[in-house]
């Protein structure tokens, strides 16, 4: 692999270790909300566990919960992407 190759290829994975930080940071805010609106929601008085607010609340946790679900995959295709990208770094290191 020649240098351009090589440098784009570090590039590469720099942009994606930021992507994946960053979307670290979104899927700890999702979470962050999600627990938020859950304590808000146990927390409404009994008389509210009826209403259009509570399911509103009760439905807006789950949305949460699968949106973070859904950061959990792409994170982890991130993983899965960085270490295709690391074995191909790696294997320019025995070859030269």
């Amino acid at each position: 692999m020649n240098k351009r190759r090589r440098e784009l290829l570090a590039r590469t994975i720099a942009h994606i270790e930021n992507a994946k930080s960053i979307l670290e940071d979104a899927k700890s805010d999702i979470d962050d909300i999600k627990d938020d609106e859950e304590c808000a929601k146990d927390g409404l008085e009994e008389h509210f566990s009826e209403t259009d607010r509570y399911y509103t609340m009760d439905n807006n946790v789950s949305e949460l919960e699968d949106a973070s679900y859904s950061m959990d995959d792409v994170i982890t295709s991130l993983d899965e992407a960085l270490s295709n990208i690391y074995d191909v770094q790696n294997s320019l290191d025995h070859v030269e």
